[in-house]
């Protein structure tokens, strides 16, 4: 029987496994091959691929978004053995996920890989669970609403955070324009500028968030998919983390942004000046201003947009999810009501 060849094996390690094949032949047992140990031993693709096929997909409906979280976030995982598997390489992987894709999804992907090694023993493996007492990253709790697929079933039809062209960013204005007329003049003075500033101020309009929240926008922190933005709570004055639901407008820009970025890029809107975020916009809305005539238009103004829309549009019924400690929207989204 060979063992393995030199300088691969050395003689130290060569001893040892001669060892272990006597006692194992004094205790009766006949010694493996390579291909046999190999074959008690599966890689965590194929216990994956047992769990998903026996478990996930006949008791869990997401079982087809644990395939994507595997397929997207645990390649590195694939073909190690289980038993070469350690508490080590699960916490390196484990950090270099949350460093790049951020903690949330981390401990996702980390709660999958866990999950697998219930039903080792099932294909063979009788070892410990490397997974075991290794530490997830803090996570602050998220509000729980209403999906889109479940406002379905209830009878409603969620429209964007704007269903329809803003008609003004102020009730009440002297100055003789109509709203139309108002937001048309925005609207062109705002597509003259660079597609940096354009988009930076058009997603200050369609998402009535903070300027510095925008500024600092992560592409970790937004679900492209499901037209989600999760803003962490020490961004915000209350410090309670905040979901806002993107309208049609405001996805369509940060799709756009996400194919033209370029890789290993953390901030939507980076600055050419430094590794950071956009500190602020003003010497471009200052020129927005100007353009527009709009001069007592202030960039906070764009925050209260959503509230403006409201007042104004009396043919709609519109629900949100209120904070009732400061009595601001806290999920950002308009339902029309049936």
């Amino acid at each position: 029987m060979r063992i393995g060849g030199y300088p691969e094996l050395g003689i130290d390690d060569a001893r040892k496994a001669i060892q272990k094949l006597t006692g194992d032949i004094a205790k009766g047992e006949a010694p493996r091959t390579s291909k046999q140990e190999k074959a008690a031993d599966p890689t965590v693709a194929e216990l994956f691929a047992y769990w998903h096929t026996t478990f996930a997909k006949t008791h869990k409906k997401t079982w087809k978004e644990d395939q994507r979280v595997f397929d997207k976030y645990c390649t590195p995982l694939h073909k190690k053995r289980l038993s070469l598997l350690t508490k080590t390489d699960i916490v390196k992987w484990h950090h270099k996920i949350g460093e790049k894709h951020g903690r949330y999804q981390a401990n996702r992907a980390f709660q999958l890989i866990r999950s697998l090694f219930r039903v080792g023993d099932e294909i063979g493996y009788d070892g410990p669970n490397p997974c075991s007492k290794v530490r997830m990253f803090p996570e602050e709790s998220r509000e729980r609403f209403l999906m889109p697929d479940e406002l379905k079933k209830q009878r409603f039809g969620v429209k964007g955070l704007f269903p329809s062209f803003l008609p003004s960013l102020r009730y009440g204005r002297n100055d003789g324009l109509t709203p139309n007329r108002w937001l048309k003049k925005f609207h062109e003075a705002v597509m003259e500028e660079e597609p940096q500033w354009r988009d930076l101020l058009f997603m200050l309009l369609f998402t009535g968030q903070r300027k510095r929240n925008v500024c600092r926008m992560q592409w970790k922190d937004l679900d492209l998919e499901r037209g989600l933005w999760y803003v962490a709570g020490e961004q915000l004055k209350n410090g309670s983390p905040l979901v806002v639901v993107l309208s049609t407008q405001a996805a369509s820009i940060l799709n756009m942004r996400n194919k033209a970025s370029a890789k290993h890029v953390d901030w939507v809107f980076p600055s050419e000046r430094c590794k950071g975020p956009v500190a602020d916009a003003k010497k471009a809305w200052e020129r927005v201003r100007e353009r527009s005539g709009l001069t007592d238009v202030r960039m906070h103004d764009l925050r209260r947009t959503l509230g403006s829309w409201q007042a104004l549009t009396d043919h709609r019924q519109v629900a949100g999810t209120q904070d009732n400690e400061s009595g601001r929207v806290k999920v950002l989204a308009l339902f029309c009501l049936p």
